[in-house]
């Protein structure tokens, strides 16, 4: 059975469709696309987003994008199932490596033992040996990691007209919040003279459920959410619903009108 990578790429080169097509009608980017027809998902940062970029591959080519997520998972379970089937031969290696390296290594310190003895009898040695144990307190801890910007995904967008909105300062606010998702949720947000910039210009965040981001902009504000049905707005501290649909990429605009 072909994986997702082989029958993605079976089927576009079947339309004749090259990869560059799908890169400049669905923003996604080639380098994403390229780890897609790998099988290559740890590079794509995020379920969400590997599960977007299949549905939208799949769009553009015109096959049953069901059929291809459906795949997807089915695969996902199965190379689940093969690491940790490798996990428990390895960790069996392991238990076995140790039990010789100790064995070994008993044998060793009972030969330095006796030699040592010996080389001390024989010389006369009387002397008292000071063992020092260095314990060393230091933790390790990892190194946070921050995922870049996927500024090619596909997304629907929207610009809003604000109107007699303007609170203090004749400025806009915008609060999102996390909402109904134990998960992160990717976030891109802009403010005045950075949302006329490409998306990659944009600055990038992770949202947990609960937690809420403000933006304040003096003429523009602008988000693009990873999961749309997952972020609600608050704009100018009035309840305006949620973003979009869940497994929805989706970029708003808001912009006081003039």
């Amino acid at each position: 059975m072909a994986s997702l990578g082989e029958f993605l790429k079976s089927e576009r080169e079947s339309r004749g469709i090259l990869l560059e097509d799908i890169a400049k009608e669905t923003k996604i980017s080639l380098e994403f696309l390229t780890a897609l027809e790998r099988d290559e998902f740890t590079g794509i940062p995020g379920e969400i987003f590997v599960i977007g970029f299949i549905r939208n591959y799949s769009k553009y080519i015109g096959i049953n994008e069901e059929d291809a997520v459906n795949l997807y998972k089915t695969q996902k379970i199965e190379d689940d199932l093969k690491l940790d089937k490798i996990y428990q031969m390895n960790l069996k290696k392991r238990v076995i490596y140790r039990k010789s390296f100790w064995s070994i290594l008993t044998i060793v310190f009972i030969l330095v033992i006796i030699i040592l003895f010996s080389i001390m009898r024989s010389a006369n040695i009387n002397k008292n040996i000071a063992v020092k144990k260095v314990v060393n307190s230091a933790g390790t801890y990892p190194v946070a990691v921050t995922y870049p910007m996927p500024v090619s995904t596909y997304s629907t967008k929207e610009t809003v007209e604000v109107k007699n909105e303007k609170p203090k300062k004749g400025k806009l606010f915008l609060i999102l919040k996390a909402e109904g998702n134990n998960e992160k949720v990717w976030l891109g947000y802009c403010y005045d003279e950075i949302c006329k910039l490409s998306h990659d210009k944009w600055q990038s965040i992770f949202l947990k459920e609960g937690q809420r981001l403000k933006i304040e902009g003096k003429d523009i504000v602008g988000v693009i959410a990873g999961d749309a049905g997952f972020i609600r707005l608050y704009l100018n501290n009035k309840d305006i619903g949620v973003l979009g649909k869940k497994g929805e990429v989706r970029t708003k605009i808001f912009r006081n009108s003039k």
